[in-house]
């Protein structure tokens, strides 16, 4: 599968003429959709900067794996869902994700969930 989707983004890059741009994340996206936590959440940062995000929110949620991996996802996910003004706001996935990091003694995550059930 890890090859199959390495090799699909490949030839997309080398149809569509843009490797430089293609190639730059691949093998981060590649490992993510395998199952490491790591690399979701260091694209989830990654998009942060780039202000993607729709796709930071993504792979923070991808990096949480509810609550068996980074914390620190489920905490920058849980606070743009709290945050967010459009379509994408969403109390109670919020309160969820938040939830994760607090049971993990995350402690913004607990602070950030209180304010939340104060709301």
């Amino acid at each position: 599968m890890k090859r199959f989707l390495l090799l699909t983004i490949t030839i997309v890059c080398v149809v569509m003429l843009i490797p430089v741009s293609c190639n730059r994340y691949e093998k981060e996206i590649a490992d993510c959709e395998s199952g490491s936590i790591e690399d979701c959440h260091k694209l989830g940062e990654i998009f942060v900067v780039k202000k993607d995000y729709s796709k930071a929110l993504k792979y923070f949620e991808m990096s949480c794996a509810e609550g068996k991996g980074n914390i620190q996802g489920c905490y920058a996910a849980g606070l743009y869902y709290r945050t967010e003004k459009d379509s994408l706001q969403d109390y109670k996935r919020s309160a969820k994700l938040l939830k994760i990091g607090c049971d993990n003694n995350h402690g913004k995550s607990c602070n950030t969930l209180g304010m939340l059930y104060l709301e």
